[in-house]
């Protein structure tokens, strides 16, 4: 759940005289590595706290949960993004998904093997008849025709959303070559609410017809940015974060905020989230660097935002591994030193995967580079003031 190298001007396209001749001087080559916007790293160190924290006791955060649509809506703004800017060049395709291959799969394959390899110390065995859906990114997908899931082990079970976005992978980029970049608004549009319409339906929110739509808002926002007049798309993130506000305020006063409830009220509920980080996610793109955002680029925030995915990964397996072993009920029954022992395990483990496996890897990412061809991409929201001096530090898909 990381995102492609971006800059703090953000979207490639805009003539130079929108920028000013200063911001032409500065701005960066393709060849260049570009900076990152903070504010998203900042964004994903926040979302994958919450998520450890509600995976500790859901009643600390009760929308805890919600930070997975977060990063949906994020993931598929920026896997937009990419295919917009670099779809025309020659092998796109398959310099996207070594890339991607690159960033998702060691330490994801890792945990498995070291599943396999540590099975019979685990407090719960390893069920080998889940093991090709966890390899293949399939978790869940019997579903689909009624059938049961399969769990290669307790503790990979949060690994549900991998799999959704694996697959999102599969489909979204060769979607978006085959109908053009001028049909990526409306093909978004029509899979949000063909994604509505199958929760409605009653269709599991755990599979990728689901939670599709959040993956498709973060491609509209995509869209819009590199088509749409900027004035328009201002108009639609902020009407998209009041009616999303306002929506799930409704349901807290109205006692459908649970997320397993029956009826249309779950579907709803996901909706109204992913319309919230749509527009959370447009105003803090189109004004990067602004003094408000200041929070989101704290340097421990940023960090946590970059061991994000480590973070993610670990967690479930430690916390549940750790539950087992002491024969308890949840998480948040171990005894409190030990409880934040076992959290700082999980950020220790993320850090040195980060350090040791994650960083260099993504070096590799380095010989397959998109050719980024100027002009190519769409507009750029014009940067904010103070962010005139770039930051320096790199952020990955």
């Amino acid at each position: 759940m990381q995102a492609e190298p971006t800059r703090n001007t953000w979207l490639s396209g805009r003539s130079r005289a929108d920028l000013g001749h200063q911001a032409a001087r500065t701005q960066p080559t393709p060849t260049e590595t570009p900076s990152r916007l903070g504010e998203l790293d900042g964004i994903r160190g926040l979302a994958a706290l919450a998520v450890v924290l509600y995976h500790v006791n859901d009643r600390w955060l009760p929308l805890g949960w919600a930070s997975v649509d977060l990063f949906f809506v994020l993931s598929g703004f920026l896997i937009t993004r990419i295919i917009l800017k670099n779809g025309h060049e020659p092998r796109f395709l398959a310099r996207f998904y070594l890339r991607r291959g690159i960033r998702i799969w060691p330490i994801y394959y890792l945990t498995l093997v070291a599943l396999m390899v540590f099975n019979h110390a685990l407090p719960s065995r390893c069920n080998w008849s889940g093991l090709w859906y966890a390899l293949t990114y399939t978790q869940n997908l019997p579903v689909y025709w009624g059938g049961k899931n399969p769990i290669f082990h307790p503790s990979i079970r949060h690994t549900w959303t991998l799999a959704i976005e694996e697959q999102f992978y599969c489909i979204w980029p060769a979607l978006i070559l085959l109908v053009g970049r001028r049909w990526v608004i409306p093909v978004a549009l029509a899979t949000v609410a063909i994604t509505c319409s199958f929760r409605l339906a009653g269709g599991s929110i755990y599979l990728l017809a689901g939670r599709l739509d959040g993956l498709a808002l973060g491609g509209l926002l995509a869209g819009l940015q590199a088509q749409a007049p900027r004035p328009l798309t201002n108009r639609l993130s902020k009407g998209s974060l009041l009616a999303g506000l306002l929506g799930l305020f409704a349901l807290q006063q109205t006692g459908h905020l649970n997320l397993h409830a029956a009826g249309p009220w779950p579907g709803l509920l996901i909706l109204l989230v992913n319309l919230t980080a749509f527009g959370g996610i447009a105003l803090i793109t189109e004004h990067a660097g602004a003094g408000w955002l200041a929070p989101l680029r704290l340097r421990p925030l940023q960090a946590l935002g970059q061991l994000s995915y480590g973070l993610y990964l670990y967690h479930g397996v430690l916390l549940a591994i750790t539950v087992g072993s002491l024969r308890l009920p949840s998480a948040i029954a171990m005894p409190w030193p030990r409880l934040l022992a076992v959290l700082g395990l999980c950020v220790g483990m993320a850090a040195v995967s980060w350090v040791c496996i994650e960083r260099p890897l993504l070096r590799l990412k380095d010989r397959w580079n998109y050719p980024n061809r100027p002009g190519e991409a769409g507009r750029i929201p014009k940067p904010h003031a103070a962010a005139a001096k770039p930051d320096r530090t790199e952020i990955r898909v």
